[in-house]
């Protein structure tokens, strides 16, 4: 019996693609860099890429953890073709193209960097290592494809939920289990940061294997590395862990509601830091704020996954930003280098050139997923379901 649709799920994939898009506008497109918005558009990035590992981590579980309990090779083959089929075909496609197009229009040096760290990027294995080549950070080392990393990340998370449903009977619904997985999650995104923050740790794989000018050791560790960013993913897996055994009963909604409330108060104080007032201590300071959004986005995502009559479910406009959310985040800094805004251009020309990139954009991410990412996912399927016989395997969320 397949489960439920969430689609309040879907509207905040919306949110997080919408995020990220705005942060990268506003910090390379627009000239905003030195502005007062600077520190607000930074944020916007932060908060949509926890958004989406956090959202992967309730997604994943929530539509498998239960079978692959199971521990079958067919259980686990099906899982692993699903989620193959869902990221690397226009990752393949991504990647490839930006190489080509790299490999014709940068000089030799950037060339040769971006030759060695091919094979990295093909394979998606680029953030699993920290590594430097030619003063690039592998994670990022393909030109207009440095947001690839994720999908990297993503990749890596998927690999190491197998063992953990293997070993954890997520058929057997427990909200206290779901709970100790929310609390462990945040508490070890907080001491993966701190141990980030460790100098002798973080100079210790410089000296071994390099730094680039982009950032060091301590970076990759927090935002590329997936062994940080497996806690987000983790918080994610136990909210969902909560939201099956139907947990939320009359009693506990104001609770649930009241942390919602601090977390969204946690992220929109976030935002306004160093622009209406300044809180070093809770947004600066030591990372602080990776700590802080692992703790508030799962406080406020459970409460919208419980409230299917809110906009984040019933916006067609999030739905539909959430649907297309995939072709949007690889394809917007490749078309946003086909905008670049002339340094001369008065406000009329800035305003109608961005809204020009951003109809352009969507219009391509929707064409992108209807006619390639869609199409192609169904094509591997159906090449995996005609090998596996009559076995069904349950539908991808």
């Amino acid at each position: 019996m397949n489960k439920q649709d969430i689609p309040a799920l879907t509207g905040l994939r919306g949110i997080a693609a919408t995020l990220i898009v705005i942060h990268h506008v506003g910090l390379i497109m627009l000239p905003l860099r030195e502005s007062a918005f600077a520190a607000a558009l930074g944020k916007c990035g932060l908060l949509g890429m926890t958004l989406f590992f956090v959202l992967s981590g309730f997604v994943i579980h929530y539509n498998y953890g239960e079978k692959l309990h199971v521990g079958s090779f067919g259980v686990v083959r099906r899982f692993a073709w699903a989620r193959f089929a869902r990221l690397y075909p226009l990752y393949f496609v991504f990647v490839i193209a930006n190489f080509v197009f790299n490999m014709v229009v940068l000089n030799a040096p950037e060339r040769g960097a971006t030759l060695r760290a091919f094979p990295f990027n093909i394979l998606g294995v680029q953030s699993w290592f920290y590594m430097v080549i030619d003063g690039r950070n592998v994670s990022i080392s393909q030109f207009m494809a440095s947001v690839a990393w994720s999908v990297s990340t993503e990749a890596m998370l998927y690999l190491l939920f197998i063992p953990l449903a293997l070993a954890i009977d997520f058929g057997k619904k427990s909200a206290p289990r779901g709970i100790a997985i929310v609390i462990v999650a945040m508490v070890g995104r907080a001491l993966t940061i701190a141990i980030a923050d460790y100098a002798p740790i973080t100079n210790w794989m410089e000296m071994h294997w390099g730094i680039s000018p982009e950032f060091g050791a301590g970076h990759w560790l927090i935002y590329y590395a997936p062994y940080t960013r497996w806690f987000e993913f983790m918080a994610g897996v136990g909210l969902s862990d909560i939201y099956r055994a139907r947990a939320l009963g009359p009693r506990r909604r104001p609770v649930a509601a009241t942390l919602a409330l601090f977390g969204a108060a946690y992220i929109v104080a976030s935002v306004l830091d160093r622009t209406v007032f300044d809180l070093p201590a809770l947004f600066s300071v030591n990372n602080a704020i990776y700590a802080g959004y692992a703790i508030a986005v799962p406080l406020v995502l459970y409460w919208v996954c419980t409230h299917p009559q809110s906009l984040f479910g019933q916006s067609r406009v999030l739905l539909f930003i959430g649907e297309i959310s995939y072709p949007l985040y690889l394809l917007h800094i490749d078309l946003m280098s086909r905008f670049r805004l002339s340094s001369h251009g008065g406000l009329l020309y800035i305003v109608s050139k961005t809204s020009a990139y951003l109809i352009a954009l969507f219009v391509l991410a929707w064409l992108v997923h209807r006619y390639f990412e869609m199409p192609a996912k169904r094509k591997i399927m159906e090449i995996y379901l005609r090998s596996a016989g009559p076995t069904r395997l349950v539908a991808d969320k």
